[in-house]
């Protein structure tokens, strides 16, 4: 199932973003590219930060990019950017380095993401191969193996 959740395309490794802003941006690069969300919803997402603040940064280097269905998405699909030089969402919050978009049509399709990325987060070691992984192929290799634990 995650392989058709998350394609190897939609991995991708940077070395850095001008701002959070600009880090949301990039994260939802791959999936608008690949139709599966439109420029509406990364505009929902940043309704949604000035409205709520940064909601989706879960716990130190990780944020989990997302909004509602309702507002230009198209399918069910993830992405994974991971940042050399980590960002911040807030003056106050964590750095990021781990960006994971999802685009969900419904609660249930991207749970497996969602799982994938909990069974690494709660794992320090695993977390820093994730933000240490050498390439873009290696990052998707390891987001599969973790989906495969759980």
């Amino acid at each position: 199932m995650i392989k058709t959740l998350l394609k190897p395309e939609n991995c991708l490794k940077k070395e850095k973003v001008s701002d959070w802003r600009d880090a949301i941006h990039q994260a939802l690069v791959p999936l608008r590219n690949g139709g599966w969300c439109t420029e509406e919803y990364e505009q929902s997402v940043l309704d949604n930060t000035a409205k709520f603040g940064p909601y989706y940064v879960l716990c130190p280097d990780l944020a989990l990019i997302h909004a509602g269905p309702e507002k230009g998405v198209n399918g069910t699909q993830m992405a994974v950017t991971v940042l050399n030089e980590p960002v911040r969402f807030s003056e106050e919050g964590p750095d990021v380095h781990v960006l994971v978009a999802l685009a969900a049509i419904d609660k249930e399709a991207h749970m497996e993401g969602i799982r994938a990325t909990a069974n690494i987060f709660m794992d320090p070691d695993k977390a820093q191969r994730v933000i240490q992984a050498p390439n873009s192929n290696a990052l998707y290799e390891l987001f599969v193996a973790n989906a495969a634990e759980c």
